[in-house]
């Protein structure tokens, strides 16, 4: 039995399927790469303007003490609520795009040798050919799962849509932080507390961790579901 598993054939059917994985493995790690710098991009512009308003809060408003400090304190907080679905969303942005782009390759490249195969018989086939495309269906349907198992596309599009939120109340709070004058803040200061109240509770609203699963679109045999 070892003498079989490591002659020449054996030998040269595990290499094979090695380089096939770490040359995708690569390609993945590639892919996830070039879409972590399109993501930044995206954001980035929003990032710098979180920046200028921390700073005009900072050095314009004409509110003062107590009540200027619980506003940076609410814009600080908005700030890293923004940052946690940020992150969701890159992570998730990052996985999705090298999957789908994994698995428009694949695809491409496996419908040749379905071709071929068709041609002439699996069977008939060159058994680094029949290797070759049995990696290649493993990878395929795999890229092809992980999107659905692990609802990428749910979680990209509540993670950003949760951040925007986020990043629409920061911009409240700024506007709310450079109109209203320090005499307004002082008379009027159940103004404050209600506006004050209004976002904290549109902040417990939108608080929830967006990342979900859904192992039951796993293709499984029947006795696996009794």
């Amino acid at each position: 039995m070892l003498l079989k598993l490591f002659s020449k054939p054996s030998i040269t059917m595990f290499s094979l399927v090695f380089a096939i994985i770490i040359t995708s493995q690569f390609m993945a790690y590639y892919f996830r790469s070039e879409a972590s710098k399109i993501g930044m991009s995206i954001l980035s512009p929003l990032h710098k303007i979180d920046s200028i308003e921390r700073l005009s809060i900072e050095y314009q408003s004409s509110i003062n003490g107590v009540e200027l400090k619980k506003l940076k304190t609410l814009f600080s907080i908005l700030s890293q609520k923004k940052e946690h679905h940020k992150l969701i969303f890159m992570e998730m942005y990052r996985y999705h795009f090298a999957s789908v782009t994994m698995l428009i390759i694949l695809s491409s490249i496996s419908a040749v040798f379905i071709f071929i195969a068709a041609q002439n018989g699996i069977r008939n086939a060159n058994p680094n050919f029949q290797i070759t495309f049995y990696v290649l269906a493993a990878l395929t349907t795999f890229y092809a799962l992980s999107p659905v198992v692990y609802k990428q596309d749910t979680s990209i599009s509540s993670n950003l849509n949760s951040y925007i939120k986020f990043d629409n109340l920061q911009s409240q709070v700024y506007n709310y932080a450079l109109v209203t004058t320090s005499d307004t803040a002082i008379t009027d200061s159940v103004s404050f507390i209600r506006f004050h109240s209004s976002i904290i509770d549109k902040i417990q609203e939108l608080n929830k961790i967006d990342l979900q699963f859904d192992y039951k679109s796993i293709p499984s045999p029947d006795f696996f579901k009794n």
